[in-house]
């Protein structure tokens, strides 16, 4: 050590005290905080202990005060190290080798730049350290004169309380001073009573009148002492309420710095899911545009088709019924007909002819027996047993030799009609009508077109006479050119009516 030049040693030891010296005031600087922050929070946690709370604000004066002091001695200690470059550069001016001198002055510079960058950043530490237990400061004392507000209005409580219960101690008292009342009242009143039954004078009757007018008006005090006294029990009960939620505001108040951090640690969360949020609401809209655009011009076509469906009617004869299915209107009634089963000519169809006929204006009358000749039309189905019709309508009757009726209906907002003969059911996207079973001449009489008669058929009123005509027979399978199966020999042929 003692082989070193002067300025080495200079510098050694201006560097030993300054590392002593950042070493103290690092401990010191950490403990200060460590210190306040324990303050501060206990400070928080226990608002009713105003004594702590002073005790705190006086140890957060003494590290302020702390902190002066060390800057004041690192103060000092930058101006002795500037004294001390001067020095080594006065004994460097006096003698010694250049080398010796150069390496000193690179060193001191180092160091000085060194200590001044710690200086600077603990002064920054200070400044910030002093922000803070300011802000500490001022929290503390909102909190001292929040509790200070909160001690004066419990005082304030108690007092009040105290004066209930006084008031409520002297009604109780009233109160036991006016049940004696009363029970001598009644004593006073069963007197009476005797009284009056034993003398009818004018003079007991005056005073037995004064005496239910006392009663009532004791009658009316203990009513009133009543409700004052639930009355004072309802301000008890308001008084522990209030006691409660005084509690819960100091609870309330202890947490609310703890809250305020995680709210501004969710805001920050908050905004960047908002942004992603809107980007998803705008496509959403874009899609929902979109959808909105198509659902219209759906809905306009649909009311396009609509008003064109609105004017399309299909229109079918319901043989053997007098009335067209719920779905379908009436366009008229009447009686099936057409030729006669034995003569050669004449039409090969059955007509459904109107009940209420109409004749032109140059009809001859009287029979000419020239020409074609139409006839009302007959069931001949002549055993129920063998018969697949149902009898409802008919009175379980037979229909052999009876006349049937008919009807020409007609559907709104359908195009098409179609007579299904082989199924009871009408295919996808059909509407049903009715079914029934295929009837036609017999096989040895006249050819006569095919129609479905309905499953339940009518009959006319004037159905006995047996006068033949175009007669009805229920058609069967007969096997060969239809394959059997699926046809079966011998079974009715089923028949459905369907619109489009």
């Amino acid at each position: 050590m003692e082989s070193l030049p002067k300025s080495y040693l200079w510098v050694f030891k201006i560097t030993k005290h300054l590392f002593s010296t950042f070493v103290i005031v690092a401990v010191l600087q950490l403990a200060s905080k460590c210190e306040c922050q324990r303050t501060v929070q206990e400070s928080l946690l226990c608002s009713d202990r105003d004594s702590e709370l002073l005790d705190s604000m006086g140890e957060k004066i003494h590290c302020q005060d702390l902190i002066s002091r060390l800057s004041t001695e690192v103060e000092q200690l930058r101006t002795q190290l500037s004294n001390a470059i001067r020095r080594t550069e006065n004994s460097q001016l006096k003698g010694g080798s250049d080398d010796d001198s150069e390496n000193s002055n690179r060193l001191i510079r180092i160091l000085a730049n060194m200590i001044s960058q710690n200086i600077s950043q603990i002064s920054a530490e200070n400044s910030e350290i002093r922000r803070k237990l300011d802000q500490q400061m001022a929290l503390t004392a909102s909190l001292l004169a929040s509790n200070a507000t909160i001690q004066q209005r419990l005082k304030e409580l108690e007092e009040k309380n105290r004066e209930i219960e006084d008031e409520m101690g002297v009604l109780r008292e009233e109160n036991g001073s006016l049940r004696t009342t009363v029970a001598e009242l009644n004593k006073l009143r069963f007197t009476a009573n005797e009284v009056q039954e034993q003398t009818v004078n004018s003079s007991v009757r005056e005073q037995l009148a004064e005496m239910r007018t006392a009663l009532k008006e004791q009658d009316e005090l203990v009513k009133t002492v009543l409700q004052k006294y639930a009355v004072l029990e309802e301000c008890s009960r308001l008084n522990s309420s209030l006691t409660n939620l005084t509690l819960s505001l100091q609870k309330l108040s202890s947490s609310l710095e703890f809250y305020n951090l995680t709210i501004n640690e969710h805001l920050l969360g908050s905004a960047l899911r908002s942004r992603e949020q809107e980007q998803r609401i705008q496509e959403t809209n874009h899609s929902c545009f979109r959808e909105i655009n198509d659902l219209r011009s759906k809905t306009t076509q649909q009311r396009q088709n609509a008003v064109t469906m609105a004017s399309y009617e299909a229109s079918y004869v319901r043989w053997g019924r007098k009335t067209c299915p719920a779905n379908a209107t009436v366009i008229y009634t009447g009686y099936m007909a057409g030729s006669h089963f034995t003569e050669k000519g004449g039409g090969s169809n059955y007509l459904c002819v109107s009940d209420r006929p109409q004749w032109g204006s140059n009809n001859k009358v009287g029979a000419q027996n020239t020409g074609s000749l139409m006839y009302g039309a007959e069931y001949e189905m002549s055993d129920n047993s063998k018969s697949p019709f149902l009898t409802t309508n008919n009175a379980g009757g037979s229909f052999l030799n009876l006349n049937p009726p008919c009807v020409a209906c007609r559907t709104q907002g359908r195009s098409q009609q179609i007579m299904i003969p082989g199924l009871n059911d009408c295919p996808s996207g059909w509407k049903f009508q009715y079914r029934g079973y295929l009837v036609s001449a017999h096989r040895l009489h006249r050819k006569m077109d095919y129609i479905c008669l309905d499953e339940a058929p009518e009959v006319l009123p004037s159905s006995y006479r047996d006068e033949n005509g175009a007669l009805l027979y229920v058609v069967e399978v007969a096997c060969g050119a239809l394959p059997c199966p699926p046809f079966v020999a011998g079974n009715e042929v089923a028949c459905v009516v369907c619109v489009l």
